[in-house]
């Protein structure tokens, strides 16, 4: 399909019409995506609708609420005129003299809240939809304006989610992070997990006097399981062997990451 090398960011941006300028994607600048297109995008863009890789796709979905950009928010009068001088020596080509109008994007005017009057920096909560916070977006700021392909993004968001919420049903049979059932994630896993959020590291260095016979000990306790093979896997702490490095545990310990909202720097 023709959109399908298409990121989520270019995808959206195509969807709003951010900048109506499409042949360095291959596609016609008059180009209007339909919902069955929609489907197709998220469909081949999952791998077939796969859970664990729809948890990284619906988020950045969600994300790009951040990015939507706005146009006349309503700052040519004061006391907005230095604001402007200011974010156009940071920002490039937000407002355009001739014209008259303002181009910004949340994550912009987050960024520069202090310059605003009666602005509150707006954070969404994770399981918040485009939509929804497109809405939220509306309320907080009624004197913007949104692009004319905002109802296309609205639209991606009803597909994108409805089919969300079918594959996170189905998958909730099997895995528990989409249900809120009792995890049965292996002993490795469970390892990998605690590597990966720095626990292993930070027991070693609290506990620096114990032996690692005891520290896996301890470990085992924590995560009720075996001690011999807690020790096993303490051993190769810090390797390319380590627990977390393996690919058979890394798409477990990232969907439980995106899961619980935590944004895992590298």
């Amino acid at each position: 399909m023709k959109y399908d090398s298409l990121s989520i960011y270019d995808f959206c941006n195509i969807l709003q019409n951010a900048d109506g300028n499409y042949s360095k994607y291959g596609i016609d600048d008059n180009t209007v995506i339909t919902s069955s297109e929609m489907y197709d995008y998220i469909k081949n863009n999952t791998d077939n609708f796969n859970a664990s890789t729809f948890l990284y796709k619906i988020s950045d979905i969600r994300k790009f609420a951040y990015i939507i950009r706005f146009s006349d928010l309503n700052f040519s009068n004061e006391p907005y005129s230095q604001t402007i001088e200011h974010l156009n020596e940071i920002h490039f080509n937000l407002y355009d003299h001739n014209e008259g109008w303002i181009d910004y994007s949340l994550e912009i005017l987050n960024e520069h809240n202090s310059y605003f009057e009666n602005f509150t920096t707006l954070i969404f909560e994770e399981q918040q939809s485009l939509r929804e916070r497109i809405e939220i977006i509306y309320s907080e700021m009624p004197n913007l304006k949104f692009r004319i392909g905002i109802y296309r993004l609205l639209q991606f968001s009803d597909v994108a989610e409805r089919e969300y919420k079918r594959i996170t049903e189905l998958a909730g049979e099997s895995d528990p992070i989409f249900k809120g059932k009792r995890p049965n994630n292996t002993h490795n896993q469970q390892f990998a997990l605690l590597e990966e959020l720095g626990i292993i590291k930070f027991l070693k260095n609290e506990f620096s006097n114990l032996p690692d016979t005891k520290l896996s000990e301890l470990i085992a306790n924590i995560i009720n399981r075996d001690i011999q093979n807690s020790r096993t896997m303490l051993s190769f702490t810090n390797t390319k062997y380590s627990e977390s490095k393996q690919p058979k545990n890394k798409d477990v310990i990232d969907s439980i990451l995106i899961k619980t909202g935590i944004n895992k720097v590298d």
